[in-house]
């Protein structure tokens, strides 16, 4: 099932068949009756674009799969960077909510899915280390994995390092091997 949105975020998901309709109440026209446009989305699918008229009669569009956009941060010694924030923006045809965000996972793994196969798309990653915000533009859905590669901590010239305290002693854990 699709879900197909109008002006204001009106939306109402299709029958299995495909099939849908917006009541009057509902309707997903502009103001004053004009044309506009109906965003169609499902899992799997690219988003699909529709323009229509307030007379046009029936629509009809066909959803191509969807792409995506796998990858990976890690630092300049080739380390995974967890939890690095990554979002997703370009064009309204590639990315309707104009921007996705992910997180990295343990491995600094993300993904980003049902992208269309024509149109690059922009990431920006956040590192969760520093705040610091690195682009990379025009990565084209469905290519290889992508590496976004952040500096090692030691090459900004920042070390951290931590004791773990017992609580109720102030001592050093007893699993703590500083």
């Amino acid at each position: 099932r699709a879900l197909v949105t109008g002006a204001g975020g009106v939306g109402v998901l299709t029958d299995p068949s495909g099939r849908f309709e917006f009541s009057t109440r509902e309707r997903p026209m502009p103001a004053g009756g004009r044309s506009g446009y109906l965003t169609v989305t499902a899992d799997g699918f690219a988003p699909a674009k529709i323009a229509y008229e307030p007379a046009s009669g029936p629509l009809r569009t066909v959803l191509e799969p969807g792409l995506e956009v796998a990858g990976r941060v890690l630092d300049q010694e080739g380390h995974p960077v967890p939890m690095a924030k990554v979002v997703l923006w370009g064009p309204l045809e590639a990315v309707p909510k104009r921007q996705v965000t992910a997180f990295g996972d343990a491995e600094g793994r993300f993904v980003f899915r049902d992208l269309p196969a024509r149109t690059p798309v922009n990431l920006n990653v956040t590192d969760p280390r520093t705040g610091d915000v690195k682009s990379e533009h025009g990565i084209q859905p469905g290519s290889t994995e992508v590496v976004l590669t952040l500096p090692t901590l030691e090459s900004l010239g920042a070390t951290v390092r931590v004791m773990v305290l017992d609580a109720r002693t102030g001592r050093p854990s007893a699993r703590d091997k500083s």
